[in-house]
Order: C-alpha cells, then sequence, then structure tokens
C-alpha cells in the first residue's frame, strides 16, 4: 500500500478557444452508502444551462467508474504502456461500476446509448433540443459498485475515495464536446456548477469533502474531534482501532459547493482531524487535514501548510475564491 494526498477544491478551467460563453451545471444529489455490499444509491436532479449559442439536441455524459470493468479500456492500455500492471491483478468483484443507471426527463425514462466499448461515455438523446439561452433539468438515479482503488477513486476495505463516483456531463464549448476517457493523468477539463450533496452513512465514519459542510452539529462535533486529536494525540492514537465496526445507526450530512468542476467525498472511520480558520484579507477561509494516526508525525502541521499556501496563491494570483480548503491523506493499492 502506498498512500497520497489530494487537495479539494483547487480547480480551474482553462479556455482555450477564447469564446465569450461557458456552459454551467449544477448538480443536487442525494447518495446513501452500503459499507457491506460497497454500493452507493444516488439520486440526483441535473441543472444544465445551455450558454452556447447553438441548439443542443443531445448531451454526453461520462460514467468514468466503469473504466475498471475492461482490459481494454484506455486507462488499462495507458497502465500496460506505462509498464504499470496493477489494474490487471483486479478480481471480477473489485472492478465496481454501475449496476444502474437510469435518465429521466419530465418524469419521461429516455433511452441512452454508449458510444465507446468500454462504456465510459455515453450519449443521451433529448425529446426536445435545448435552444440557445435555455436550462434543461434532468433526474439521474444509479448505483455504483464501487471498485477497488487502484487509481483516484474506490475503496481500500472501508475507506472510500470518491473522486469521478457520479454520472458527469462532458464539457461543451465552441469546439463542440469534449469526452475523454478515464486515464491515469487526466479528465479535469470540465464545466463549473453549483453542487448540493447529501451523504448518508454509517453515524461513526468522519467525511471530507468538496465544498462547505452545512450541518451544524457534524461541523462542531469534527472540531471538538478536531481539538481532541491535537491536546490528546498520544492517548487517542492508543484508541484509534484498525478495522472498527460501522455504526447500526445512520447519518446524513450536506455539502454545498459553488462555482466548481468537480465533487469529490472520502469517508473513513479512522481519520484524525486538524482544523484551523485562517484570516485572509477579511475572510475566514477554513483549513481542514484529514489523515492516520500512524503518519501523524508527518500530517501534525498539515493546516499550517495549507494555510501558507493560501497565502502564496493569494499573492500570485489573487483572493482564494472558496471558504475552505480540505487536504486528505488516503490509502491506494500499490503496484
Amino acid at each position: 500500500m502506498r498512500l497520497w494526498s489530494g487537495l479539494i477544491l483547487v480547480c480551474f478551467g482553462i479556455d482555450a478557444s477564447s469564446q465569450s460563453w461557458q456552459q454551467q451545471v449544477d448538480y443536487s444529489i442525494t447518495c446513501r452508502l452500503d459499507d457491506q455490499a460497497h454500493l452507493l444509491e444516488a439520486e440526483s436532479s441535473i441543472t444544465y444551462h445551455n450558454n452556447s449559442p447553438d441548439e443542443l439536441l443531445s448531451l454526453m455524459f461520462h460514467t468514468w467508474m466503469n473504466t475498471f470493468t475492461q482490459p481494454s479500456s484506455p486507462y488499462s492500455r495507458q497502465l500496460e504502456y506505462l509498464g504499470i500492471d496493477s489494474r490487471f491483478r483486479l478480481k471480477q468483484e473489485e472492478q465496481g461500476g454501475y449496476t444502474r443507471l437510469q435518465f429521466f426527463y419530465k418524469e419521461k425514462l429516455l433511452k441512452y446509448q454508449f458510444i465507446d466499448s468500454t462504456h465510459e461515455i455515453l450519449q443521451l438523446v433529448l425529446p426536445e433540443g435545448i435552444k440557445p439561452g435555455q436550462t434543461i433539468n434532468l433526474q439521474v438515479n444509479f448505483t455504483l459498485k464501487i471498485p477497488k482503488n487502484i487509481s483516484r477513486g474506490g475503496r481500500i476495505g472501508q475507506a472510500y475515495q470518491m473522486s469521478q463516483w457520479y454520472p458527469k456531463l462532458a464539457l461543451y464549448d465552441s469546439l463542440g464536446w469534449h469526452t475523454m476517457p478515464y486515464l491515469e493523468f487526466g479528465e479535469y477539463y470540465n464545466e463549473f456548477g453549483d453542487y448540493e450533496v447529501s451523504i448518508e452513512l454509517p453515524a461513526n465514519y468522519l467525511v471530507a469533502s468538496t465544498g462547505n459542510l452545512e450541518d451544524e452539529l457534524e461541523k462542531r462535533s469534527l472540531i471538538r474531534y478536531a481539538d481532541s486529536c491535537k491536546q490528546n494525540a498520544g492517548n487517542l492514537l492508543n484508541k484509534i482501532i484498525e478495522n472498527p465496526l460501522s455504526a447500526r445507526e445512520c447519518k446524513k450530512i450536506k455539502f454545498k459547493a459553488h462555482r466548481v468542476i468537480d465533487f469529490a467525498w472520502f469517508a473513513d472511520k479512522r481519520f484524525m482531524v486538524n482544523y484551523q480558520p485562517l484570516e485572509v484579507n477579511d475572510t475566514t477561509i477554513e483549513l481542514w487535514a484529514f489523515f492516520y494516526a500512524q503518519n501523524k508525525g508527518v500530517w501534525a502541521q498539515a493546516t499550517h501548510y495549507t494555510a501558507q499556501a493560501v497565502k502564496y496563491f493569494n499573492s500570485l494570483v489573487g483572493d482564494y475564491p472558496y471558504p475552505q480548503v480540505t487536504v486528505v491523506e488516503c490509502p491506494r493499492m500499490g503496484s
């Protein structure tokens, strides 16, 4: 096993065509984690804003979590080319993928077709076109069998790294649709949008996520726990169980993010937490770090280094545009 860290919410698009318009896609997602079967059941509402001068008769979606089911996927071929064969060690039950995928428009079930052999890209033909300046609302229901993590998303045991986890609108610009496959390096040319995501899971999980935590009770609980991690680190290390049982009761927590290009979340029952509010130019930015006890020595100053990074960003680019930064340590199966 090797460890990697990810910085959530530092995300910006590149407009290579110098166009004067940009699409927007807003997501409202409710999901439930079954950590025994490693299933995610979800219902989502997607609002697509057509700011282009074109009428759109269909929409293109990425379903990137299907990539691990096919030994001939572009991702697998890339790993083979790079000499990384971890993809080919996955057992069938570890490969994951979407086992249910439904699109509705005005309560009518829509048909779609995959346009690639690995089922990572699908075309959804609309019953009526989206004219310039119009919006459309879709309901998307899906069940995801969460794969074992050999890349940027999946699970290791009951540690969940949920990136590229939901059916996602491809980006449309003056050059058309950009439907890139999942690769070891890529998938970051995405539309900006607003996200509201509710996650239901056993109550003793700690969740790190894109966006602002909306549940005040959960936030206060996390801050108290972060204080305990800082003040009683030695005693806490002895209390953290390597494979804790999941709580029988569940909790539902909600996050919101404004004008971001993606949404990721991470859940584990063994996280330690650091928290630090940072005052920058009369604005408070919440800094969070989620990490594991065995690497506390490396991660103890994570929020301090994050604060330095935000200040450096501000000095070069301008004010950091989001209310929080979350840094996460994630387990990952190594090669």
